[in-house]
C-alpha cells in the first residue's frame, strides 16, 4: 500500500511537467540594427567623436544644415504581422528636447520626442510602437523640416517575433482530481438482523402468498372453473 501512494505521488508531481504548465513562454526576439550600418542619406554620416556608442560607431549629420533631408533607413525582417515596438538608443547634447521623423515603409508612423541626455557621450533611448508587414520591412529615422533635430543615432532594436496581436497561448489543461487509496477494510461485517416480536425482520421480509424479488416463497397456484 505504501508504495502504491508513493507511485501516485510521484505520478502527481510530474503531471504538471508532462502537461507543459511549468514550461514559461517563449520571449520574443529583438533585431538590433547599429546605425552606422542602416542606409544613411541626406548628410548623415558614420562618427566616432563621442564615447558612449555601440558598434563601431554612430551616426551623425542630423544638423540644422541637413535638415529636411539627412535620414538613417534600417532593413528589418518580422516574423510575423502586426505592433511591433521599435527602440532608438541616442544622444542629446544640446540640453533640451529635440524631435525626428520615424518611418515605416515609406510611410511616417510618429514624430519622436528626444529629451536631452546629458551630454554627447551620454546615451539615451526612446520606443514607439509601429505595425510591420510579415518578412521584409524599411523602419526609417528621419530629419524632417517639422523636427528640430541635431541628435546622434546609436542603434535601432526592434521586437521581431510574437506580439500581443498574434495567437493566442494554448490553454492549460486542468489535471484530473486524483484520490488516496483508503487504507480502511474494504468490507465491513455484517450486523445479524434483529429479530421483532412478530419475527425477523430484514431489508426484504418474506411476504406470505406472493412472489417478490426477496422471497422465495414461490406464488400459490390458483385454478378458476366456469
Amino acid at each position: 500500500m505504501q508504495r502504491r501512494i508513493r507511485l501516485l505521488l510521484t505520478a502527481l508531481l510530474a503531471l504538471p511537467l508532462l502537461l507543459g504548465l511549468g514550461a514559461a513562454p517563449a520571449a520574443a526576439a529583438d533585431t538590433v540594427i547599429e546605425a552606422e550600418n542602416a542606409a544613411l542619406s541626406g548628410g548623415a554620416r558614420v562618427e566616432t567623436e563621442h564615447a558612449g556608442y555601440s558598434g563601431t560607431g554612430y551616426v551623425g549629420g542630423l544638423t540644422d544644415g541637413n535638415k529636411g533631408s539627412a535620414a538613417a533607413a534600417f532593413a528589418v525582417t518580422a516574423t510575423q504581422a502586426g505592433a511591433h515596438d521599435v527602440e532608438l538608443r541616442y544622444a542629446n547634447g544640446t540640453g533640451v528636447g529635440m524631435t525626428l521623423s520615424l518611418y515605416v515603409n515609406g510611410a511616417k508612423a510618429t514624430q519622436l520626442a528626444l529629451p536631452a541626455t546629458g551630454g554627447w557621450a551620454s546615451w539615451g533611448a526612446v520606443t514607439a510602437a509601429v505595425n510591420l508587414n510579415a518578412g521584409a520591412n524599411q523602419v526609417a529615422v528621419r530629419f524632417d523640416a517639422s523636427d528640430s533635430g541635431n541628435v546622434n543615432l546609436d542603434r535601432l532594436a526592434v521586437t521581431v517575433g510574437d506580439d500581443p496581436g498574434g495567437p493566442a497561448a494554448p490553454r492549460a489543461v486542468r489535471a484530473p482530481t486524483c484520490r488516496t487509496p483508503s487504507t480502511r477494510p474494504r468490507t465491513r461485517p455484517r450486523t445479524p438482523p434483529s429479530s421483532g416480536p412478530t419475527g425477523p425482520t430484514g431489508p426484504c421480509p418474506p411476504r406470505p402468498r406472493a412472489a417478490g424479488p426477496c422471497s422465495s416463497t414461490p406464488p400459490e397456484s390458483t385454478s378458476s372453473s366456469r
